[in-house]
């Protein structure tokens, strides 16, 4: 198995904080994100000259799998630190990579401002600016990580699942025992253990210091599609009672839909994946 001792013990801690601690007030927990920088799961990529643990990719998915096994947002969050702390270790200067302790301890928030009506998958068309204030600068206006982030949605969409097939009944029955049930919780198992395989092998690829791209691109894509669907089909085991606000199969389906958005919409990985099919079959002759 590809997985080391301290993947496992990276995987299971963050798997006991999400199991223990997380909630779903929908509020601004900053009494959760500060146990979470006590465990260190924020920018874990730093590396250690830098102040951080220097864990590689596989390890980040693994975190962000359990997280957002738990509650989605809080997950993001940890993406949020582990995109902008990666910028910095590659392209921040001294002054930028001091702030990195202060960023995994949350004494520092950050935020990360790429989406407008006329711009988000086209970055480039971005017309947010920044202005200086007292306090600093406010602003106008990761595929493996959104991939795990979904496969954490669907993992809890299954669980939940599961446990209404086995309880809930129809015609005097648990509705586990009807087929048609039984496929989609199939489908749930056999979709997110493919996902799965696929975001590992990417995170991987990344840490082997291989070319990743066409990877990540297929890991995302499947993983983003696979969490809408399987979500939605948690959803119909619930029957009716799946569709209504603050039950957690309808919170896991809104979550899950933002998986095929950020990070590039799956179109646009469709759209590159076939790009570069094409650009090999080209060379091929």
């Amino acid at each position: 198995m590809y997985l080391t001792e301290t993947h496992a013990q990276v995987r299971d801690m963050a798997r006991a904080f999400a199991g223990e601690v997380l909630d779903h007030e929908e509020q601004f927990p900053n009494e959760i994100y500060d146990q979470m920088a006590g465990l260190g799961v924020f920018g874990i990529g730093v590396p250690e000259a830098l102040g951080g643990p220097g864990f590689g990719t596989l390890a980040y998915a693994l975190i962000m799998q359990e997280l957002s096994r738990g509650y989605a947002s809080v997950a993001d969050q940890c993406g949020l630190v582990a995109l902008i702390s990666t910028l910095r270790v590659r392209h921040g200067t001294p002054a930028q990579h001091a702030l990195l302790r202060a960023i995994r301890a949350m004494k520092t928030k950050v935020a990360c401002c790429i989406s407008e009506r006329e711009a988000g998958t086209d970055v480039s068309g971005i017309r947010t600016t920044v202005v200086r204030t007292g306090d600093g600068w406010a602003p106008d206006k990761g595929r493996v990580g959104i991939a795990t982030f979904a496969i954490g949605i669907g993992l809890a969409g299954f669980a939940a699942a599961g446990d209404c097939a086995a309880t809930r009944k129809q015609f005097g029955k648990a509705i586990a025992e009807f087929q048609g049930v039984q496929w989609m919780l199939a489908d749930m198992v056999k979709d997110i253990e493919a996902a799965r395989l696929l975001v590992h092998s990417a995170a991987c690829k990344i840490d082997a210091g291989q070319d990743a791209t066409n990877a990540c691109l297929i890991a995302k894509c499947f993983a983003g599609d696979m969490a809408v669907q399987r979500t939605a089909d948690a959803g119909q085991v619930f029957g009716g009672s799946g569709y209504i606000w603050r039950f957690e199969v309808e919170r896991l389906y809104r979550d899950a839909k933002i998986t095929q958005i950020y990070e590039g919409t799956n179109q646009i990985q469709r759209m590159i994946i076939a790009r570069e099919l094409m650009k090999k079959k080209g060379a091929q002759g």
